[in-house]
């Protein structure tokens, strides 16, 4: 039986250092009928000239030159035009393949008669699992929860028919692999998976998926909600896996925002686009997916209502004895000890029934003014920063931004009830707190304007802050007096 062609399409730009294993690799795989499409995405280095080299001496190979940059989804797309093979492969110029990459995953697509094989793969975090024969449906859960095979479309065989119905989104710039698989498991009737690692990922330092944020970059928005919202018609059993997934993606490209940068600076911007992301895929099923202590405690720093208190949870008796309470901690004492547990506790376990229901009471310490007891809340805070910079940097800036808003509402209500000890006093205490914790990154995390004035005011000095106080207390009695 004559052996199909398959076509491994390669996007390539600027990875001169790189490029050339990766096609030394390809063209001493075990299956001889093969062609490259190599597609230079408009290289400011030498990565273009290494592929004509390449062309030059295999007469496998072919190299398309993009004029400018049009990013991964036109570079494949022009490549999936250009490819003659019954089947397509996707290789990343900057990653190696083992020499029996396209033969095993012929082989496994072809004894089981699937229309995408799937392998095992190194280099990034993936659980992997058995052999297996997914159809429809299993295959999309598979891709929600990122088991046994990973959300990007190299270390697959694909029937060409079927990619050519798929093609990638041209808008979409970041995370269109993850659109791009979807749509293909949403039309393929069998996926199988083989777990021999064929496929070595590369991570490098100066890749575009570790960069701050761009214009680009914010495109995996939109393609986080197509991918949510058809779901949830399509396959509902799957899409609370999506929204978690999505909602570790957003996570990962706000600290990714404020680490590294946005294009023009306008980092409060793109955090409020991807808080209002956030906030249109966040479902208490999807964080109960939450898969470690860390993600956990990033859910307590971005101040998720249930990992706030210690009600409403159970605990083993022996990791609680090993964690007293802080006797001098009179406001907040739960989340200190919560956030103590969360660094003990190897999993988090959530869920959704509402089974406590708490009482709000106006008389209670935390609605009776500003106090000295109420004030301990600051060395509380002091303390989770101090400690989360090392154990949980992904949200430092988060804890920071709850001792900014804590010390502002403090220093309000102060101004608007009073406070024990004397306003000026207190007042000089909370600038002091404002600026021990305050980072822009922080800042860009403030739940909403009025906050991000008052903190900005503190810091600026108490008159300042005196100053806004009156006005939002002038701006409250006209509404009051509006309404009445």
């Amino acid at each position: 039986m004559e052996q199909p062609l398959i076509s491994v399409i390669v996007p390539v730009y600027n990875v001169e250092g790189y490029v050339q294993p990766c096609l030394d690799a390809l063209l001493a795989q075990t299956w001889p009928k093969l062609e490259l499409v190599l597609i230079d995405d408009a290289s400011i280095d030498g990565s273009g000239d290494v592929c004509e080299a390449c062309a030059a001496r295999d007469s496998r190979v072919r190299v398309v030159r993009f004029p400018e940059n049009r990013g991964p989804s036109a570079a494949r797309n022009e490549g999936v035009r250009r490819a003659a093979g019954v089947y397509i492969a996707f290789v990343d110029a900057d990653d190696r393949v083992e020499p029996s990459l396209l033969e095993k995953l012929y082989r496994c697509l072809d004894e089981t008669g699937a229309e995408v094989s799937a392998c095992g793969a190194d280099g990034l975090a993936l659980k992997g699992g058995p052999a297996a024969v997914y159809n429809r449906a299993e295959a999309v859960r598979c891709l929600a929860r990122g088991v046994p095979f990973n959300m990007v479309p190299w270390g697959k065989l694909y029937r060409a028919e079927l990619v050519r119905q798929c093609p990638f989104d041209e808008a979409v710039f970041y995370s269109e692999d993850l659109l791009f698989l979807y749509t293909v498991l949403k039309r393929a009737r069998r996926v199988a998976y083989q777990p021999d690692v064929l496929y070595h990922y590369t991570q490098r330092t100066g890749s575009q998926v570790q960069s701050g944020m761009t214009r680009r970059k914010s495109t995996a928005l939109s393609a986080h909600d197509q991918v949510c919202t058809d779901a949830a018609a399509s396959f509902p059993e799957a899409v609370e896996d999506f929204r978690q997934l999505v909602l570790e993606a957003d996570r990962n490209m706000a600290v990714l925002a404020v680490k590294n940068g946005c294009e023009g600076g306008r980092t409060f911007s793109y955090l409020k686009r991807i808080q209002a992301n956030v906030r249109r895929h966040f479902s208490r099923r999807a964080l109960a997916l939450c898969p470690g202590r860390k993600e956990a405690a990033r859910c307590l720093a971005w101040r998720t209502r249930f990992l706030w208190t210690v009600w409403g949870k159970l605990f083993p008796a022996e990791l609680v004895k090993g964690i007293p309470f802080d006797r001098q901690a009179f406001c907040c004492e739960d989340l200190l000890f919560f956030y103590q547990i969360l660094r003990r506790a190897g999993r988090i376990a959530y869920v959704p029934d509402p089974l406590y229901h708490y009482v709000y009471r106006e008389g209670s310490l935390v609605n009776n003014g500003v106090t000295s007891q109420r004030c301990t809340v600051l060395s509380v805070l002091d303390g989770i920063c101090e400690d989360a910079a090392v154990c949980f940097p992904e949200g430092e800036a988060c804890f920071r931004q709850v001792a900014l808003d804590t010390a502002a509402r403090l220093a309000m209500q102060a101004v608007e009830s009073g406070a024990e000890g004397g306003l000026e006093d207190c007042l000089q205490r909370f600038r002091a707190d404002i600026r021990r914790h305050f980072r822009w990154s922080a800042w860009g995390l403030c739940p909403d304007p009025k906050s991000g004035a008052a903190e900005l005011a503190l810091l600026a000095g108490v008159p300042v802050f005196k100053i806004l106080s009156a006005a939002y207390r002038l701006v409250k009695r006209l509404r009051q007096k509006r309404r009445g």
